[in-house]
């Protein structure tokens, strides 16, 4: 059972690199393209409304569980979809993004079903299936090699 608690660790530290990556390629791009990541509803009581309307705001969200996650699998860029679980888990995920009063401009995510239906999940919950969403393959997992 220790290699399932280091292959977590591993998936845990590649996940992180990952956002953290992922965060600095969107804001510069967006920076580019001159994209507001996000308002804030004036109305909410919360973190989010002590932004001001001159910062941009960049949400990080990780796909829910997946049916291999259940398996303790690697996923790289094997195209598992969501769980129940992990149904549950975005759904939950967006309503607190609505409460919080984050309304983000657009939306980016990888190719991965996992991921899009995280997404389209969040936007429900928070009615802003609306706005422009750009997928992009740079986005996806890391591709794990043997592993996956």
């Amino acid at each position: 059972s220790s290699i399932h608690s280091t292959e977590t660790v591993v998936d845990t530290y590649y996940s992180t690199i990952k956002m953290f990556s992922a965060a600095r390629s969107l804001t510069s791009f967006a920076c580019r393209a001159g994209i507001n990541h996000a308002r804030v509803a004036p109305s909410v009581r919360s973190l989010a409304a002590f932004q001001t309307a001159d910062k941009h705001t960049l949400v990080l969200v990780r796909h829910g569980e997946s049916t291999w996650n259940l398996e303790n699998k690697f996923t790289g860029w094997v195209d598992v979809p969501l769980s129940p679980k992990g149904h549950e888990e975005v759904i939950e995920a967006g309503k607190l993004i609505k409460e919080a009063g984050i309304v983000p401009d657009c939306a980016f995510t990888s190719l991965q079903q996992r991921a899009i239906r995280t997404l389209w999940h969040i936007l429900e919950q928070t009615g802003l299936m609306w706005i422009p969403e750009t997928k992009a393959w740079q986005l996806n997992e890391r591709h794990y090699g043997a592993l996956q």
